[in-house]
């Protein structure tokens, strides 16, 4: 989920690793696999299937990583769409997580909004440093993702095989 500077390549055993660095005293190896480049044909494609074969935070975090790496790429619509289901899946598991974490007693005894505890809980940290945001709803209790892939995708991809799904997203969460 960084990025680095290949130094250098080596085949050992079959397999191809590369030299990088990470920062200025930061240096190691990685397996061939384990990077991706928008330079190298066929990585977006590598990608997508290891999102699809992800799950949870990682599934999020490896799509962060595609959208940040392949902005050309035709699978962009399929990426922004399973990101988007990602999200929605992380705020029913984090509306469990917080419900169980904040303490009921604290809130009631405190003149601030129900949401703001809510919004407040370290939970979301991870979450936001990717670029991830969720609404809470104060009548179910609930986070629910923002739906920022998912308008992306309409505006920038309308006719694209995933657009009618982020449609359909978008208006059962109204």
């Amino acid at each position: 989920g960084r990025m680095v500077t290949v130094l250098s390549t080596k085949r050992a055993g079959g397999v191809t690793f590369h030299r990088v660095a990470v920062t200025r005293r930061t240096r190691g190896w990685l397996q061939s696999e384990a990077v991706v480049s928008p330079a190298r044909r066929g990585d977006d494609e590598r990608l997508l299937t290891l999102i699809r074969a992800s799950q949870e935070f990682d599934r999020l975090a490896r799509a962060a990583i595609f959208l940040k790496t392949f902005p050309a790429s035709s699978l962009r619509p399929a990426v922004l769409l399973l990101l988007g289901e990602a999200a929605e899946e992380a705020a029913r598991k984090l509306t469990r997580e917080a419900t169980r974490r904040l303490d009921e007693n604290e809130m009631r005894a405190n003149p601030a909004p129900l949401y703001s505890y809510f919004l407040s809980y370290s939970g979301l940290d991870r979450y936001r440093r990717e670029g991830i945001d969720f609404v809470f709803d104060d009548t179910t209790r609930q986070y629910h993702y923002d739906g920022a892939t998912w308008r992306e995708l309409l505006r920038r991809y309308p006719r694209s095989a995933e657009a009618a799904a982020a449609r359909e997203r978008l208006a059962t969460r109204k």
